[in-house]
C-alpha cells in the first residue's frame, strides 16, 4: 500500500489505496511460493528460518510465509 501511497508511487490517499487493495482478488498463499521460487533464482543457500524471514520481512503473513517455503520444498 505504501507504494500507492507515496509522492513516487502514484501519491494516493490511503482510503483509496485501501478500496483498490481491498477489491483485488489475490492468493496470498500462491504469492509466497511465487516469491520463494523467485529468491531460489537471484539467491543461493536459504535455510527455511532465512527464507521464512525473507517472506515475513517482504510483507507476507507467517503462515503464508509457511505455505510458500512448504510448497517448494524449502522447508
Amino acid at each position: 500500500m505504501h507504494q500507492l501511497t507515496s509522492k513516487d508511487g502514484g501519491g494516493f490517499s490511503e482510503s483509496v489505496a485501501l478500496l483498490a487493495v481491498d477489491h483485488l482478488n489475490v492468493n496470498w498463499d500462491t504469492q509466497a511460493f511465487k516469491a520463494v521460487q523467485t529468491y531460489k533464482q537471484t539467491q543461493v543457500g536459504f535455510s527455511c528460518t532465512g527464507m521464512l524471514q525473507d517472506l515475513t520481512l517482504a510483507g507476507f503473513t507467517h503462515a503464508q510465509a509457511v505455505y510458500g517455503a512448504k510448497k517448494d520444498d524449502v522447508c
